[in-house]
């Protein structure tokens, strides 16, 4: 473990109608309000995220496994154990929130209950706080089509576009229902890894290493190297963020019906 990712979980705004009121209900398909059209999109590990998701940077884990930094006050939050390249070990799968100048740790909820905490400072409790280390595309909401699919289409498209006779797509083409190629492929076809959203399943615990970017088949074909095709670190932070915020694809909860149609090659 050397870095803790510090993840938003982005709140849906009150919409206000023209005649002043607010929205009481999202029909008639409430799906169409999610993040992520997983009424339309799922595949064998049901549905990906339907919450819009934001990676607000990373702070350095000391060898003793303790880490000290600052997080912004006022948003809902949980931390991802990341290792040196940038792989999930484990997802807080709680949230938690922070007042302005209020300081808390994880000391309570990850030790017996029945015991009290070692009376020796840890290395990181030594030095002063970190500030995080944001991301090459900024801390706004994490968007598939704005930060994942440049990757795509500098790397990969050039072989796998529609015309793949194994039906490989990662192309950006919008289909009818708004959604991009390349990320229908990669969900349906259980190329990454996630865990399921649908309401009976999501509350399952899971132990590290058994979820995200390290079960996931489209890193077992990178790694295990793919013709000539090697992503830069940020490439590869790109991608392996997306899947470990659980694969969101659109940055907020504009019903899916107004989003762009058919306007990409």
């Amino acid at each position: 473990m050397k870095y803790l990712r510090v993840c938003q979980e982005i709140r849906a705004p009150l919409d206000e109608l023209p005649n002043g009121e607010f929205r009481k209900d999202h029909g008639p398909v409430f799906e169409d309000f999610y993040a992520s059209p997983v009424h339309l999109v799922s595949g064998p590990y049901g549905w990906p995220t339907y919450v819009a998701k934001a990676s607000l940077g990373t702070a350095p884990v000391e060898p003793d496994g303790s880490a000290n930094f600052y997080a912004p006050a006022g948003k809902v939050l949980y931390f991802e154990a990341l290792d040196e390249n940038l792989n999930e070990i484990q997802r807080m799968r709680s949230v938690v929130q922070l007042q302005p100048g209020e300081q808390r740790g994880c000391v309570g909820c990850h030790e017996d209950r029945r015991l009290s905490p070692p009376h020796r400072p840890s290395l990181a409790a030594r030095r002063p706080a970190s500030r995080l280390e944001e991301p090459s595309w900024g801390t706004a909401a994490f968007s598939y089509e704005a930060f994942v699919q440049p990757v795509w289409d500098a790397k990969c498209v050039s072989c796998h576009d529609a015309g793949d006779k194994h039906k490989m797509n990662l192309s950006g083409a919008l289909g009818a229902d708004r959604v991009p190629a390349s990320y229908r492929t990669l969900i349906s076809g259980g190329w990454v890894h996630y865990f399921n959203c649908a309401y009976a399943e999501r509350h399952q615990k899971a132990s590290p290493l058994t979820f995200g970017t390290v079960k996931s088949r489209l890193w077992q074909v990178l790694d295990g190297g793919h013709y000539d095709v090697k992503l830069t670190r940020d490439e590869m932070h790109r991608v392996k963020c997306w899947i470990d915020l659980n694969c969101p694809l659109w940055p907020d909860y504009q019903e899916r019906t107004k989003r762009p149609g058919r306007n990409r090659p």
